[in-house]
């Protein structure tokens, strides 16, 4: 019933479907503009922060909806779909198994020259309790001609040195300025922490060993909201530790970036009690020892992106969005133990935890950026001789919701989202 309703809505519209930003393949309106030729300027507006109601009118159903980043043709999708464990966006898998009928799921290129993975569909449900886990090397934007309901959790959050879908891996390619400093390593025993990786926010700067220099904290990409018009990319990666000369100790592991998830659908979205987006940063290793060596602690990952766009998004209040940092790694305490790991993002407003220090020569991680604290916190450091420095904490990434009219978001959003009720 409701696709006949809708496909006469459209055909008394008498409507073509366009793309904002318009994909330059598609020969549209240029990439940033909202298909009248008028910048879309998110970071001016003086509405989009808004967390209540105000003016809720019901969305315009004749307006034609226009699906951010990727081409109108992806409205097209005939199947439903059910998901209830995982979405692969390098296998192309739902459930561990290929797309069925009327549902397509393969690779695109986002005007911002961002490689992302496209699964299209008609109806789309996240089960009802379930954690649906999104992994793979790209983005994963979701495109429904039809709703969109997150009835259980959509997890494309990095865990430890292993990022989200399109977040950043320890070593992977740099994200912009966000990728977190590697610690340094100064005469025969001081290693300083790396840096937290930066995206909404500044990732930590690593802890100082004796005379070693903490690795910087990664910078804020792109510079601020309105830039998400073009792609959305995801989390940065932090800073590796530092080890000593004598070997037999390697440069302990970052936490790789949160992943980058987007929702567009054509009716509605509709998160349930039990739904949410979770996109944190993995938490950084702390300090290994091993014979004569001693390492400091490698700096948390960053949130990725959580980008959700219908013309009616509704959410209960208990569901969830989280784009938040890691917590960093601890030194190492030679003689003693090795350095404890850094927290991954939490699904929830409160700061991943750094690792704690474990002896003398090791100092404590600093804590991943939240809602409250969307800075990762800078790693803690020993000056004394063999001191082991702590990872910089990851910042938080970014939350984007778009709709017709303010969306009531529920209580737990995390950094703050951007509201723009233009749609």
């Amino acid at each position: 019933m409701v696709r006949s309703l809708w496909i006469a809505l459209l055909a008394v519209a008498g409507c073509t479907f366009r793309i904002a930003p318009l994909d330059p393949v598609d020969g549209l309106a240029p990439a940033g503009s909202d298909g009248a030729g008028a910048p879309r300027d998110l970071a001016a507006r003086d509405d989009l922060t808004a967390t209540g109601p105000s003016d809720l009118a019901m969305p315009d159903l004749l307006k034609p909806f226009v699906v951010s980043h990727v081409g109108q043709n992806y409205l097209a999708a005939t199947g439903d779909l059910t998901v209830s464990k995982t979405i692969d966006t390098g296998a192309h898998k739902i459930d561990g198994a290929a797309p069925a009928n009327g549902v397509t799921f393969g690779d695109a290129m986002e005007p911002g020259n961002l490689a992302v993975s496209i699964l299209a569909v008609h109806d789309l449900t996240i089960a009802n309790g379930a954690t649906v886990k999104v992994s793979g090397p790209r983005p994963l934007v979701i495109v429904a001609s039809g709703a969109i309901t997150v009835d259980g959790i959509l997890d494309g959050s990095a865990r430890k040195g292993a990022a989200g879908p399109g977040g950043q891996g320890m070593g992977g390619v740099m994200m912009a300025a966000g990728t977190g400093g590697d610690g340094a390593h100064n005469g025969q025993y001081d290693d300083s922490g790396g840096g937290g990786g930066g995206f909404g926010a500044t990732g930590g700067k690593g802890g100082t060993g004796g005379g070693a220099a903490g690795g910087a904290g990664g910078a804020v990409y792109p510079v601020n909201d309105d830039a998400l018009a073009q792609s959305v990319p995801g989390g940065s990666a932090g800073g590796g530790g530092s080890s000593n000369d004598f070997g037999g100790c390697p440069m302990p592991t970052a936490g790789a970036g949160g992943g980058s998830i987007q929702l567009s659908a054509q009716v509605q979205i509709a998160f349930g009690a039990m739904g949410g987006v979770t996109v944190g940063g993995g938490g950084g290793r702390g300090g290994c020892i091993n014979n004569n060596a001693a390492a400091s602690g490698g700096g948390g990952g960053s949130g990725g992106a959580i980008f959700i766009e219908s013309p009616s998004v509704t959410f209960d209040p208990a569901a969830i969005l989280a784009a938040n940092g890691g917590g960093g790694g601890s030194g190492g305490d030679f003689g003693n133990s090795a350095g404890k790991d850094g927290g991954d993002g939490a699904a929830a407003a409160t700061q991943a935890g750094g690792g704690g220090g474990v002896g003398g020569q090791s100092a404590a991680g600093g804590k991943g950026g939240a809602l409250a604290a969307p800075s990762g916190d800078v790693g803690g450091s020993s000056n004394m001789g063999g001191g082991n420095g702590g990872g910089g904490g990851g910042g938080v990434g970014r939350i984007v919701v778009r709709s017709r009219g303010v969306a009531v978001l529920p209580t737990t959003v995390s950094p703050t989202a951007v509201l723009d009720p233009s749609l």
